[in-house]
């Protein structure tokens, strides 16, 4: 039997680190439509697991570090999908808090049930 290793214990944790990445990648390319990055995934998960909260675009822009203009495009996309809807707040009507539809909650939902995002969450 071989002697354990410390030594290799961060190299072994960057490969599965880095095949999870590549299966999810993988999966959400074929979950998710060519007309946006598989990436906006993330946006979506975020959306799903944030939705008893208000979430706005500023907030987006702060929790991915992304430029506005970016993430302006990426909800026009993600709401051309189907995926989000902007909706006003009571408060003051030019702001418009990012809501998930029913399909991307869906789609979420299937995310978290795929073999390779439930192993990596169990060994987390």
């Amino acid at each position: 039997m071989d002697e354990f290793n410390v030594n290799q214990i961060g190299s072994n944790l960057t490969a599965v680190a880095n095949f999870y990445n590549h299966r999810r990648t993988e999966l959400q390319k074929k979950i998710y439509s060519n007309a946006f990055g598989a990436s906006n995934g993330y946006i979506i998960s975020y959306l799903c697991e944030n939705e008893d909260k208000n979430i706005f675009q500023r907030d987006i822009e702060r929790e991915f570090d992304l430029s506005r203009s970016t993430v302006s495009t990426i909800l026009k996309e993600l709401e051309k999908e189907g995926l989000i809807e902007r909706k006003s707040v009571i408060i003051d009507a030019r702001l418009k808090k990012v809501v998930p539809t029913q399909k991307a909650k869906m789609i979420n939902e299937a995310q978290k049930k795929s073999p390779i995002f439930s192993m990596i969450w169990q060994a987390i």
